[in-house]
């Protein structure tokens, strides 16, 4: 799931249909915005965030999927509450590797 898990208002029944449609010993991978800890990288990230919506005004004549963008963002799970959905789900092996200073991640779990 690339980008997609953050736009489901069920995350835990999405993430058991996924488990219920893997083969035993599939993978499960999820590429998804996440949170970074970097406190200079943060305020850097949500100054940035912050044109988005103007950008999206400017070249599509609408702001508001830009907002939502946002929006998802901020109240998407962190790495480790991800991880204990994806684990609460049945998956196994569950693990996280951070890509740009954590501003996205990539989540893996086992059936």
């Amino acid at each position: 799931i690339a980008f997609g898990l953050r736009n489901m208002t069920n995350k835990d029944r999405a993430l058991t249909e996924c488990h219920r449609a893997l083969k035993p010993g599939g993978t499960l991978v999820i590429l998804e915005f996440s949170k970074t800890n970097h406190p200079a990288l943060k305020r850097a990230y949500r100054l940035y965030q912050k044109s988005w919506p103007i950008a999206g005004q400017l070249i599509a004549g609408d702001s508001a999927p830009y907002r939502y963008l946002i929006e998802s963002i901020d109240v998407h799970p962190n790495q480790s509450e991800l991880n204990c959905i994806i684990e609460q789900a049945g998956f196994h092996e569950v693990r996280y590797d951070n890509l740009l200073g954590g501003l996205v991640a990539i989540h893996r779990g086992v059936k």
